[in-house]
């Protein structure tokens, strides 16, 4: 996915927070911290994909207690008996 494809795909998601001029801005950016983070590599096209480091990194968070509570997954009330 290119990052014009990336913003998109967010805004109609509703994750955009910033003006939409600067929305881009902020999509490019992000994408720049990860490429220099080697978590995704640009492919043919100028379109990118996560690398291993990338996959592991995602996979870490989505295994993590504020990703699942963000998502409805748990609850802080969970959390609390998970760490008891």
């Amino acid at each position: 996915m290119g990052s014009g494809a990336l913003a998109n795909a967010l805004r109609q998601r509703g994750l955009e927070k910033q003006g939409p001029s600067r929305f881009g801005n902020v999509v490019s950016a992000v994408i720049s911290n990860l490429k220099a983070k080697g978590e995704i590599e640009a492919v043919d096209g100028g379109l990118y994909q996560l690398t291993a480091a990338g996959r592991a990194m995602w996979a870490h968070i989505r295994a993590s207690a504020k990703f699942r509570i963000s998502q409805g997954l748990m609850t802080q009330d969970d959390l609390l008996v998970e760490s008891a």
